[in-house]
């Protein structure tokens, strides 16, 4: 996935979920600000929740709810949300929670994505429910007052044996966020990409949305905008022009997941593929402005800098050259003598 983007004036929660392994500690996050480097403490979003009986297709868990209450709290994390059940005998089985599917006065029962790899004696192994995600917020106060790149994040966690408890692994995940005015984003959702692309009826069984798709088609998006107009990035772009391509993205993304279950799809992701490249092209061609100092505001000149960059972009695509020399008035006249060229040269 492309770097986290945070807004300017507006705090930001920052979700992480453990690329693998277990832990029980929850670790913190440390962002290098330009002011100086600032530590969060990242919470669980949910805390354990006790598994009292598994269904017998392994695809249902009755559970007493834990610490954090009913499924209100729940409801808050992404659908499927990651989890790990971890007890006696279970070597800390990953699973992921579709929805709730009834409740009752302590506890309810939750559908998963995929059965359980194997079966659960729940009166020897007493599984409980640890979730993945945990959160922290950060204030709009810590972020830079105009947009900034680059910034580094680091959250160093001790991974822990299922069974055990003891520590396994001491692991580091690290990357960049960016603070920017205007986040490109396309406003795509789901009633919008079945508009485009009616044929995408049904979800794949354990989803609830086609929002995972969509969140990889946006990535593939980005990042051939970016091939396009380089050395400038996407969020100087109205986000909500490029939504067709998003479109279509997303719709070759759901096609190429079809594959893994026999289906050979690829003629028509490819197909869409290209209307999506053809939809990216059309759309900077027709951008009439570009954030050029990433102020989330159209300034005086910008306007005029998004049509050069389409007469830049046309002079490419004709002299295979994406450059355009800039002439600027000298200070003074300069004498231009006459010189005559012949064949000694």
């Amino acid at each position: 996935m492309t770097a986290r983007k945070l807004i300017t004036g507006l705090a930001h929660r920052f979700r992480w979920s453990p690329p693998d392994g277990y832990i029980s500690i929850a670790p913190s996050l440390v962002v290098d600000w330009l002011a100086g480097s600032q530590t969060y403490a990242l919470a669980p979003t949910r805390l354990p929740d006790t598994v009292s009986s598994i269904s017998a297709d392994r695809r249902s868990l009755t559970v007493i709810w834990g610490l954090s209450g009913s499924f209100a709290a729940l409801s808050a994390i992404g659908s499927p949300s990651s989890a790990v059940i971890r007890g006696e005998g279970i070597v800390g089985a990953p699973v992921r929670v579709v929805r709730v599917v009834s409740l009752s006065g302590a506890g309810g029962v939750l559908e998963l994505a995929e059965p359980l790899p194997t079966a659960v004696d729940i009166v020897t192994s007493s599984p409980s429910l640890y979730w993945s995600e945990y959160s922290a917020t950060i204030p709009a106060l810590d972020l830079p007052a105009t947009p900034t790149r680059g910034i580094r994040w680091t959250i160093d966690y001790t991974s822990l044996d299922p069974i055990s408890g003891e520590p396994v692994d001491y692991r580091r995940d690290r990357d960049v966020l960016h603070v920017v005015a205007m986040e490109f984003t396309t406003g795509l959702g789901d009633a919008d990409l079945l508009g485009y692309v009616p044929d995408l009826r049904s979800r794949p069984v354990g989803q609830s949305s086609w929002r995972a798709q969509r969140d990889a088609a946006l990535d593939e998006l980005v990042g051939l905008i970016r091939t396009r107009i380089a050395p400038r990035v996407e969020d100087i772009l109205p986000g909500r022009a490029f939504v067709r391509a998003h479109a279509y993205l997303s719709a070759a993304t759901i096609l190429d997941g079809t594959m893994v279950g026999g289906q050979d799809r690829t003629t028509l992701a490819t197909y869409y593929r290209e209307r999506a490249l053809a939809e990216i092209e059309a759309q900077l061609a027709l951008v009439d402005w570009s954030d050029l100092d990433r102020d989330g505001q159209v300034d005086p000149g910008e306007q005029l800098a998004a049509v050069v960059s389409r007469m830049t972009s046309r002079i490419g695509n004709t002299f295979t050259n994406r450059g355009v020399v800039d002439f600027q008035p000298d200070a003074a006249p300069y004498l231009i003598e006459r010189a005559r060229v012949t064949d000694e040269r």
